[in-house]
């Protein structure tokens, strides 16, 4: 609900016409290496945004690497939309 029960909508005179749209995206990537590459690690992330309504998504993850054979990584997805927070 955008406004409290029993009382209009502060947009209801505005019905007719349609409220903008907020839209954004953005991607983040960082790598790095030490010891002439024998140790390494990378971070990203990708987020998206939307409003009205709100509505938020993120992606992010870490890779390491270890003598270019032992590698782990980790991806995790958090939001945030009509339902609530959640976390994969």
């Amino acid at each position: 609900m955008d406004s409290p029960p029993g009382r209009g909508s502060a947009w209801s005179g505005l019905a007719g016409i349609g409220l903008p749209y907020v839209v954004g995206t953005a991607g983040v990537y960082v790598y790095g290496e030490i010891l002439g590459g024998l140790v390494s690690a990378s971070a990203w992330a990708d987020l998206d945004l939307v409003i009205p309504p709100i509505y938020f998504e993120g992606t992010f993850g870490l890779e390491g690497c270890v003598l270019w054979v032992i590698c782990a990584s980790i991806e995790v997805t958090a939001g945030l939309n009509s339902s609530g927070f959640y976390l994969n």
